[in-house]
C-alpha cells in the first residue's frame, strides 16, 4: 500500500521475537522465506517468482549444521540425532514436498542454489536484468 511496516524479528538463540526493522517503501522489494510462495497474496500480486532450488540432500545438511552451531550441539553422530533426522524426515520434507515444492513449476526464475553462492547471484542478477528490474 505504500506505507512503512516493521517487520518482526526472530532470535533463534533465545526463541524470542524482536522489534525488527523499518522497511520503507520502494520500487523493488524482495522478500524470501521458505513459505513465501504459498501465500497467495505475495505469489498473486505484482511480483516476480523466485524458487531458489537446493537438493534434498544439501537441505537437511544444512539444517544439521545449522542446528549444530544454533544449539552448539556437538553430539553430530551420538545418541538423540536420530530424532532430529526423523523429525526432518517426518516432517520438514513432508512440509516442505507439500507447501513449498508445488510452486517452483509456476516461478518465473528457478535458480539452483545448490551450486556455488556467486554463480546463483549472477545467474538471479542476469535474470533480473533480462525483466529490466535492476542495471
Amino acid at each position: 500500500a505504500g506505507e512503512s511496516v516493521r517487520l518482526a524479528s526472530y532470535d533463534f538463540t533465545t526463541l524470542e521475537t524482536g522489534e525488527g526493522t523499518l522497511v520503507e517503501p520502494k520500487p523493488i522489494i524482495m522478500v524470501e522465506g521458505i513459505f513465501v510462495l504459498a501465500i497467495p497474496e505475495i505469489r498473486n500480486g505484482p511480483s516476480v517468482d523466485i524458487f531458489m532450488d537446493v537438493d534434498g540432500e544439501i537441505r537437511l545438511a544444512r539444517r544439521v549444521i545449522r542446528d549444530v552451531i544454533r544449539h552448539e550441539r556437538s553430539d553430530l553422530g551420538k545418541e538423540g540425532y536420530e530424532d532430529d533426522i526423523n523429525y526432518y524426515l517426518d516432517y520438514v520434507k513432508k512440509g516442505f514436498d507439500r507447501f513449498v515444492l508445488p510452486h517452483k513449476p509456476t516461478a518465473d526464475f528457478v535458480v539452483d542454489a545448490s551450486i556455488a553462492a556467486d554463480t546463483t547471484v549472477e545467474r538471479t542478477l542476469e535474470f533480473l536484468r533480462g525483466r529490466g528490474l535492476v542495471d
